[in-house]
């Protein structure tokens, strides 16, 4: 086990940012309807570019991609593939996706790394 705690930076101003959350659930009633509720909040984590801005040229048209990297205390989620969608990510006026998650608690206490995929509409 390392014996470095990076927690406190993902707090530190100097490196971290606040972004919001937004996680929807669905559950389906004794009558196959699905009903979904979702919920917003403002977390804190530290958020740099993963592989930047990309130029996606088509047959339809140019899109600009990107993805980004959160490191936070928040337990983000990818969702489960049946009641939780993936978490969206609001940070500097785009919305992102989190596609991957990765639990780095061994350097410090809820030490969650995401990389999040920026929506195409927005």
């Amino acid at each position: 086990m390392p014996l470095i705690d990076v927690s406190d930076v993902i707090d530190d101003p100097d490196f971290a940012t606040t972004f919001t959350v937004a996680r929807k659930t669905q559950a389906i009633d004794n009558f196959g309807r699905a009903s979904e509720t979702g919920t917003t909040t403002t977390q804190t984590g530290v958020i740099y570019p993963a592989s930047g801005r990309n130029l996606v040229r088509s047959a339809e048209g140019e899109m600009i991609t990107g993805d980004i990297v959160v490191v936070t205390k928040y337990r983000l989620t990818e969702g489960n593939g049946s009641t939780t969608q993936a978490d969206v990510i609001g940070w500097g006026g785009t919305t992102y996706t989190v596609v991957n998650t990765n639990d780095f608690s061994e350097y410090g206490s809820g030490f969650i790394k995401a990389t999040c995929l920026k929506k195409a509409l927005n």
